[in-house]
C-alpha cells in the first residue's frame, strides 16, 4: 500500500548569502547567520564574496537588529 501524504509547501526566498570565492571550496552561509561583515570561509579560511540565491525561509532569532 502507499499512502497519500500531503506536503507542505516551503517557502522560498532570494537570500543574501556569502559565497567562498576558492574554486576548490563549496563554502557558503546566509549574510544573516554570519557574525561578521566581511567573513571568511569557515571551511578553508578564504575571502568570501556576497551573492543571492534562491533558498527556504528561515528566521534567525539570535540575530540582533540595529534600530535607530
Amino acid at each position: 500500500m502507499y499512502s497519500r501524504k500531503t506536503f507542505e509547501e516551503i517557502e522560498e526566498a532570494e537570500t543574501d548569502v556569502w559565497s567562498c570565492t576558492n574554486e576548490d571550496c563549496n563554502g557558503w552561509m546566509r549574510d544573516n547567520f554570519s557574525f561578521t561583515d566581511r567573513p571568511s570561509c569557515p571551511l578553508c579560511q578564504t575571502e568570501m564574496q556576497k551573492e543571492a540565491r534562491v533558498l527556504p525561509v528561515v528566521e534567525n532569532a539570535t540575530k540582533k537588529t540595529v534600530t535607530g
